[in-house]
């Protein structure tokens, strides 16, 4: 899918919108002010545990279906990297146990185990569960599997490749075993890279930043039972505007299309059952929260359309500003622009305390640009994208900046700055060990820790 968009900054936005069809940020008011649904959740159920979101794996062992979820690298696991993750196992068969005393045991060289790499382990998982669901006692027995890989793909580019080969192998022999007959394999990625220069400094890096990778395989029985139509969309999809939503609205979609798969039921009254009940079920969900791939996505969709923020955008184009330009246009300095930025994060930081964190300032602005407007749906505001690099910490912020006022606003109001921040700030830069001293996901971003000031001067 070549147009595969991001709806969050980082993993953990991404993942929830594809597994739950929950929203975890607050959407610009560009996309009509969407609430930030996993606060809503949490407040029903008075916990910050996941356990009580919509998961679509719920979905499915509603049905009968054997679950699995696992990820390597359990400190930054998906739902427990500064967050609770899970009170009680939330598949049937569930990872995290092994993997964390897989870690606690491993050996050796790096990111292997004696002379294993981990990743080998990783597969191996998946293909003893895949085996397993494939023997003579588990042959009709449903399943589904999500598996995450972090540690190899996270820190360096080159890593990816010597998993490559590995990987096929165990697809191909999955594949020749006719398990992959049946079962739809979706293979992606959670973002691009985006804590090194050319992921925040070129265009090429920020468009790798918001497009992911994602292919879907669909099962080889699905065409041969009279899903050609269903195949044929989802080959029409691969140049729309896609998003992690529009996963979720799949998986479901797949959940539909087997619910009645008898063989006591006839075809055709199968894919019509298929359809009305999918149709019911999501009818309201589709058109604000994704559209499934085996449905037609509009050639003409928007990134407000697939609630797709202006920070994650890959579809609006940007032009370079120059610092007389940019203060003709919005009557601010780049300077004073950029200050607007620090303040937010000064803001966002005091419920922290301010013995907490040290303050940011400017060393300099690196750019500012301004979104172009030509098929931007984003229209009639303004939006100008500025990068700031500050100290302590050598820390690059990424924001962006909304103006709506015109011209005569301006001078009726020069007193007044005609800009705002809008969204969330990004960090660019990875912080390392300069946020120790805090423990919430969000604000870990913002913050240079004062012990760790000391710590670095010293």
């Amino acid at each position: 899918f070549e147009n595969f968009n991001s709806v969050g900054s980082n993993t953990y936005p991404n993942i929830l919108a594809m597994l739950s069809g929950v929203l975890d940020e607050k959407l610009d008011d560009l996309n009509g002010g969407v609430n930030e649904e996993i606060a809503y959740y949490r407040r029903v159920a008075s916990s910050t545990y996941h356990d009580h979101l919509p998961f679509i794996w719920n979905e499915y062992e509603r049905l009968g279906y054997v679950t699995m979820y696992q990820e390597d690298k359990p400190e930054w696991a998906i739902f427990h990297y500064l967050k609770d993750g899970f009170r009680y196992p939330p598949c049937s068969h569930y990872g995290r146990p092994f993997w964390i005393k897989y870690y606690r045991t491993r050996s050796g060289p790096d990111k292997c185990h004696l002379s294993e790499p981990t990743f080998k382990t990783w597969l191996d998982q998946i293909e003893l569960f895949v085996n397993a669901m494939n023997t003579k006692q588990n042959r009709d027995q449903p399943y589904f599997s999500f598996n995450f890989l972090t540690e190899y793909t996270h820190d360096y580019l080159a890593l990816p490749d010597s998993f490559d080969t590995s990987f096929a192998q165990m697809l191909d022999r999955l594949d020749t075993k006719g398990f992959l007959d049946n079962t739809m394999l979706i293979f992606f990625s959670d973002h691009g890279h985006r804590l090194k220069y050319y992921s925040y400094g070129t265009e090429i890096g920020r468009a790798e930043r918001n497009l992911p990778f994602l292919i879907i395989k669909p099962p080889k029985q699905l065409e041969k039972s009279g899903g050609g139509d269903l195949i044929k969309n989802l080959d029409l999809n691969r140049r729309k505007l896609v998003s992690f939503f529009d996963v979720y609205q799949t998986l479901k979609h797949f959940f539909y299309l087997n619910k009645y798969s008898t063989s006591s039921v006839p075809l055709d009254t199968q894919r019509q059952c298929n359809k009305e009940f999918f149709g019911k079920n999501s009818k309201h969900v589709r058109t604000e929260r994704g559209i499934s791939l085996f449905d037609t996505v509009p050639l003409n969709r928007s990134c407000p359309d697939a609630l797709i923020s202006i920070r994650n955008c890959a579809c609006l184009m940007a032009e370079k500003l120059d610092e007389k330009s940019f203060l003709a246009e919005t009557s601010e300095t780049v300077e004073s622009a950029g200050q607007l930025v620090l303040d937010k994060i000064d803001t966002l930081l005091s419920r922290l305390g301010r013995d907490r964190c040290e303050r940011f300032h400017i060393e300099r602005v690196v750019s500012v640009k301004r979104q172009l407007t030509k098929n931007n749906p984003f229209t009639p505001f303004k939006i100008y994208k500025i990068i700031v690099l500050a100290q302590p910490g050598a820390a690059w912020f990424e924001a962006d900046l909304i103006s709506s006022n015109n011209k005569n606003n301006r001078r009726r109001q020069a007193h007044l700055s005609t800009l705002r921040v809008h969204g969330e700030i990004v960090r660019l830069s990875a912080y390392g060990n300069q946020s120790s001293c805090v423990k919430d996901s969000y604000l870990v971003n913002y913050c240079f820790c004062k012990t760790s000031a000391q710590l670095v001067k010293s």
